[in-house]
C-alpha cells in the first residue's frame, strides 16, 4: 500500500508520516548524511585535526618556494596536506575548513537563538 491510501496512513503519528516521506527523497538522505559529517567534524575539530596531524595555526614555509607558491603539484597537496597549503603562508587548508565550519555553526546557532527569541 502507499502513503496515497486511507488505510496505510491510519494509526501513524505525524512524526511517522514525516519520516516516511522523507525516507523516500533521495536528495534529503544524501543532504542529511552530508550536514551530519560536517556538524561532527565540527564539533570534533581539535581531536580530528590531531588525528590527521593538521594545524590551522602553524605556518609551514618548507612547502613554500621563495615567492610563497607551494612547491608540490596541486597546490602543495600531499599525505601530510590533504587538500594542500595556502600560497604565501603555508597553512593547512583542511584544518581550515575544519575550524572554519566550527565557527559558521558557532554563528548559525547564535542567530537562530536571537531569531527565535
Amino acid at each position: 500500500m502507499s502513503l496515497d491510501t486511507p488505510l496505510a496512513i491510519e494509526g501513524k503519528s505525524p512524526a511517522q508520516l514525516a519520516w516516511l516521506r522523507f525516507k523516500k527523497d533521495k536528495v534529503a538522505i544524501v543532504a542529511l548524511v552530508f550536514s551530519t559529517i560536517i556538524v561532527t567534524l565540527a564539533l570534533f575539530a581539535p581531536w580530528v585535526c590531531a588525528l590527521l596531524n593538521i594545524d590551522p595555526y602553524s605556518l609551514d614555509n618548507s612547502t613554500l618556494d621563495s615567492v610563497g607558491i607551494p612547491n608540490s603539484p596541486f597546490g602543495g597537496m600531499s599525505r601530510a596536506h590533504p587538500l594542500g597549503v595556502e600560497p604565501g603562508t603555508g597553512r593547512d587548508i583542511l584544518a581550515r575548513l575544519i575550524y572554519g565550519a566550527r565557527t559558521s555553526l558557532t554563528v548559525a546557532l547564535i542567530a537562530t537563538f536571537f531569531t527565535l527569541y
